[in-house]
């Protein structure tokens, strides 16, 4: 039922799973306080998101020990844990349009805070759109008409957001962007030093992005967040 949870590289102690959305409806796995949030969703479509992001947040938990805690929402969204381990545990998830994938790592790793985005292909037309408002200087040079880059550099945001937890208007767009990219080993710098950015494309060509920070990082960009 669960999809295979793979260690993220470069990130020691964080693991990630993938799904697909477009699977038979199955709620069997879901404990009863998960299965009284799904039970709120009325459209089918949102239904299937909702529970591959659980299927791969699930695996992605099992792995790091927390498999059993309920992964519920907080007030703007994001997932919330609840049960057992739920303390020692941070997980994200992230959808595509036909994807769902998530990642999870223990609140004792050197970078606990976590997020995760996946960008489609069709995604790169939206991206191009809103180029010349979003990116830097340097950025325009990093991609200039390549995919992949593009698509991280918008990936890398909101990876940024979630793991900060400030959202992608109050805090990333404005204040994160692309250093380097190294492709060959799916590392990305940006302009925060302490942050690591994996990233991997699938092979549908979806591309996962991923990024840890300290909570040290975090705290400092509530703080720019909460200052804008």
């Amino acid at each position: 039922m669960f999809p295979l949870a793979q260690p993220v590289p470069g990130l020691p102690g964080a693991v990630w799973a993938t799904t697909s959305i477009n699977t038979p409806i199955d709620t069997t796995f879901l404990t009863p306080a998960e299965n009284e949030l799904y039970q709120t969703f009325t459209a089918e479509q949102r239904q299937r998101e909702w529970l591959a992001g659980r299927r791969a947040a699930r695996a992605a938990l099992r792995a790091v020990g927390a498999g059993a805690a309920s992964i519920l929402r907080n007030a703007e969204g994001a997932p919330q844990l609840k049960g057992p381990h739920a303390d020692q545990v941070e997980v994200a998830i992230t959808h595509g349009s036909n994807h769902a994938a998530a990642v999870a790592t223990h609140r004792t790793s050197a970078r606990p805070c976590i997020g995760i985005d996946w960008v489609d292909p069709s995604d790169l037309h939206r991206i191009q759109r809103i180029r010349h408002r979003v990116l830097t200087p340097n950025e325009h040079e990093l991609c200039k008409d390549e995919d992949v880059p593009l698509r991280l550099a918008w990936g890398a945001r909101e990876a940024m957001a979630k793991a900060t937890q400030t959202g992608m208007f109050r805090f990333a767009l404005a204040h994160v962007h692309l250093k380097a990219i190294d492709q060959k080993s799916g590392e990305a710098l940006i302009n925060y030093p302490e942050a690591r950015i994996r990233f991997m494309v699938t092979s549908d060509h979806g591309l996962v992005v991923i990024a840890a920070i300290s909570p040290t990082t975090r705290q400092e960009a509530n703080l720019t967040a909460n200052l804008c």
